[in-house]
This record gives structure tokens, sequence and C-alpha cells, in this order.
């Protein structure tokens, strides 16, 4: 479970702040762009600081501004999969995903290679970032976030390079992750399509929550209402 009651100001003109609870189940973060999506992630993944409340996670505090607790990005077991990948160029698919251990052990490798099996990308595993599509070096990425066994993962608009057929598979794949290793999902995105996986939709309007949201159905953009 995650709860998350912070806020984080950049100068006069921007303020996020939110108040919300996450279950094992999928949380989608919408509005439009500047509304805080990412801010919001990084804050929960310890890239930023926020000003002020609390962030906790199954129990353990990433953040307390009144205790002056901030967990550097390594001990939160937090995975995040950015926008854009983040994937080594010069790096096979396999060791972008054991990036992350100091020393690769072969527990290490058998792990990376159930990992992308799978994410049904076993057989790439030798080839190079630039090798692949997009749709594969999501879920090379996905399997980098995976092998930390966070006990939550954060995604940063996840199809904003992908084609609409791809953008579909990719929001199946979060929705099966979720559900069968039974670990809270976050997703930035402008994609109405994140629907099709949650009713579990928190709305950012300039840092500002307007609502979490069970049946988006009901509810109309606030940022287009003038």
């Amino acid at each position: 479970m995650l709860t998350s009651n912070i806020s984080k100001r950049y100068g006069d003109s921007f303020m996020l702040d939110v108040d919300f609870t996450l279950d094992d189940d999928i949380m989608a973060v919408m509005g439009s762009s500047g509304a805080g999506k990412t801010t919001l992630l990084e804050c929960i993944a310890g890239l930023t600081a926020p000003d002020e409340g609390e962030i906790v996670l199954n129990g353990g505090i990433l953040f307390s501004a009144e205790r002056d607790i901030d967990l550097s990005p390594g001990k939160r077991k937090v995975g995040m999969v950015l926008q854009d990948n983040a994937l080594f160029p010069h790096l096979t698919l396999m060791n972008n995903v054991l990036f992350s251990r100091s020393r690769v052990t072969d527990e290490d490798r058998s792990l990376a290679v159930k990992l992308l099996d799978e994410l049904n990308i076993a057989h790439l595993k030798d080839k190079y970032p630039g090798e692949v599509s997009g749709g594969e070096r999501q879920r090379a990425a996905i399997a980098r976030a995976l092998i930390m066994e966070p006990d939550i993962l954060l995604f940063d608009e996840p199809t904003s390079s992908l084609d609409k057929r791809t953008s579909r598979d990719a929001f199946a794949l979060i929705r099966k992750i979720s559900s069968e290793k039974c670990i809270p999902v976050m997703i930035a995105s402008h994609d109405d399509m994140v629907r099709s996986i949650t009713g579990n939709i928190l709305y950012l309007c300039h840092g500002r929550q307007l609502k979490v949201c069970d049946d988006p159905d009901d509810f109309t953009e606030p940022w287009d209402q003038g």
C-alpha cells in the first residue's frame, strides 16, 4: 500500500498538492501537460524531494518532512520506467536489465533471463536497443525495473512513442504484471486508453489534485471546462 500526502512548490507559479492512497491496484495519473504528473512520480521514486508531507510504502516511510526522512532512490524499492525507457544504447538488452547489479551473479543472470522470457523478449537478450522495436525496448525497461523486486512500479507516459496497437499491448502487459505479481502500479499518462485497465484515476490540474475517480465516465475533465 502506498500513501502520499505531499506538497512541492516551484517558484510562485506551480505547486503540487496531493493526498491519496493506493492499494495493490493500478492508478492512472491524468492531466494536461504541466499538471504535475511526472513530478508526482519523481517524488515517490526519490528523484525529487517534496517540501511538506509524507510518503509511506508498505508501512515504511520513504519521505517525511516532519521526521526529516528522505530515502535515496536506491533504498526505496520503487521501480520506475521512464518515458524514453532510458536504455543504454551500448549495452545489450540483457546487460541493460542487469545494470543495477554492481556484481552480477549466475542467479542474477538467471533472473534476468526469466524476466525477459516472461515479457516475451528472451530471444532478443543479446540485441542492442537500436536493433529492436519501441515496444521491445519498453519491455526491456520493465524487466530492468522488475529485477529490483520493487514494491511499486511507476510508469511515466509509457505509450507516448508507441502506435495505437502497441499502446494497447503495453497497457495489457502492465495490467498483467500488476495482477500476477500483486504489485501496485502508477501510470502517468495523457492516453485515454489507460481507462481500459483501470477506473482508479487521479486527476491533476496545475499540480492540484481535483479528484480520485472510480468511474471516469461520470467525470468531465476540468481542464476542458475553461
